[in-house]
């Protein structure tokens, strides 16, 4: 009996079904590619503005989102910084 592999559903392949996992390389890269992420959006957001204010986009809704989603993934990383530092505080108070 020979059983043949299953073929793309649909234009979507098995890979593209797997679950993402953590980032190659040291944590420190990951912080680094986040950090990095996180400029790229706030660049968009910031080029849609400006691309809006000299009336080259219209789209208001769309420039508020982007706005929006940068300004909301500064705050969790800020917020993320905050809880490492606590840790880190709470580490350096433990008596060995």
């Amino acid at each position: 009996m020979n059983i043949e592999s299953i073929e793309a559903i649909n234009g979507i392949s098995y890979n593209q079904l797997q679950p993402k996992t953590a980032i190659s390389g040291s944590g420190f890269d990951a912080i680094i590619q986040q950090i990095n992420s996180l400029d790229q959006q706030y660049k968009t957001a910031e080029s849609s503005a400006l691309k809006m204010a000299s009336g080259e986009i219209e789209n208001l809704h769309q420039v508020m989102q982007q706005i929006d989603k940068a300004s909301r993934n500064l705050n969790l990383a800020i917020q993320v910084r905050n809880k490492c530092i606590e840790g880190l505080q709470e580490i350096m108070r433990l008596q060995v």
